[in-house]
């Protein structure tokens, strides 16, 4: 959190220097999350990317024509997928195909300096740090066809294994086109590069797993 704090003050230090008047802008956000992971906890071996929803809303402080600081707050629903794999069935007697979902939800607030050019369409590129709060993970097991007898096609259950924070750096770029005097219309790239082991181990195996995330996202944007 200290570190947050300390990039927030540096980027806001930075805008502030040109002196120019402040214009506020605010917005909503939606899109497509295609997220996976790495480290030594994650095997790459039929592993798959996970698509999930991303719902969110900015704050942005104009500093100057071009600068600006980004405060974002995101729901995101991401995780990665393991596929085919061999499992065991219910009943110990044999093995069973089937798929695993790794499912994590987070509330992500990323902290970004922005700088656009442009008039009616407007290039924007921005970076910073986000810090990401998970709401929720569960792990999915979806079995495939023939189903053992007495065997559910798909459950669910809840993991305790990962970590309440998640921080790492977020980088994005988009075009916004301003529809009406105060109203733009955004479509946005975002990846959410987790930097910190998200993985809760209580047995010292030394196991990390890093998330990844790429958003598609389309928004509208307000002038206040």
């Amino acid at each position: 959190m200290k570190r947050i704090l300390f990039i927030i003050i540096f980027i806001n230090l930075i805008l502030s220097s040109n002196g120019q008047k402040t214009k506020i802008e605010y917005g909503l956000e939606s899109g497509l999350n295609i997220s996976t992971a790495h480290g030594s906890g994650v095997s790459t071996d039929y592993m798959s990317s996970l698509s999930g929803l991303h719902v969110g809303s900015h704050l942005k402080i104009n500093k100057s024509e071009n600068w600006g600081l980004k405060f974002l707050l995101s729901y995101d629903k991401i995780g990665w997928t393991y596929k085919s794999l061999l499992i065991e069935n219910n009943t110990s007697t044999g093995l069973v195909n089937a798929d695993i979902l790794f499912k994590l939800d987070y509330l992500n607030m990323p902290v970004l300096a922005e700088y656009s050019f442009g008039k009616k369409v407007k290039v924007n590129f921005d970076g910073g740090p986000f810090l990401g709060i998970l709401l929720n993970n569960k792990i999915v097991t979806n079995l495939k066809q023939p189903i053992p007898p007495s065997q559910e096609a798909s459950s669910q259950i809840s993991s305790n294994n990962r970590k309440t924070l998640n921080f790492g750096l977020s980088v994005g770029s988009g075009v916004q086109i301003s529809v009406a005097s105060k109203l733009k219309l955004d479509f946005n790239f975002r990846n959410n590069l987790g930097i910190t082991n998200i993985y809760k181990s209580g047995s010292g195996t030394g196991s990390t797993i890093k998330t990844n995330t790429f958003s598609i996202l389309v928004g509208l944007t307000f002038e206040m």
